[in-house]
């Protein structure tokens, strides 16, 4: 059972993967230390993460084996599995892909939508162009 009073995130697999990419840059290195920042807050129970079967889909088309495995263990310990209606998940996902979304992309903010992860949470994940869109509809 859901803790109402624990608020509950969506990161996309782009988010989780941020401490693999090049830490060279200032931008890179702020957004993977919010990525652990949020992390923490989710293993002491500030946070609940939702998972969906969009980041298992993802996930394991990542090449690089030690990052692959490090997030899936990531997700299987700290995540709480998404339940939702698929038929409503999936409309919601074409409606966003309509609305030029890419297919991930759509997939991912579905399933946080669905699951009522709080919309403070979208930022996280939605490219620039995609949150633009989403604020002509939603804003």
């Amino acid at each position: 059972m859901t803790n109402k009073s624990i608020k509950r995130i969506y990161l996309d697999v782009c988010v989780l993967s941020r401490p693999f990419d090049d830490q060279s840059y200032l931008r890179i290195r702020l957004e993977t230390e919010a990525t652990n920042l949020i992390l923490s807050r989710v293993e002491n129970k500030e946070y609940e993460l939702v998972v969906s079967p969009a980041h298992w889909e993802e996930i394991s088309a990542i090449s690089d084996i030690f990052e692959r495995i490090d997030i899936e263990e990531r997700l299987r310990a700290l995540g709480s599995a998404s339940s939702v209606n698929m038929t409503t998940t999936r409309e919601r996902a074409e409606e966003l892909y309509r609305l030029k979304f890419g297919v991930a992309d759509a997939a991912h903010v579905a399933f946080a939508e669905v699951s009522k992860c709080g919309a403070a949470t979208l930022w996280l994940f939605v490219k620039r162009r995609d949150f633009d869109e989403y604020n002509k509809v939603y804003g």
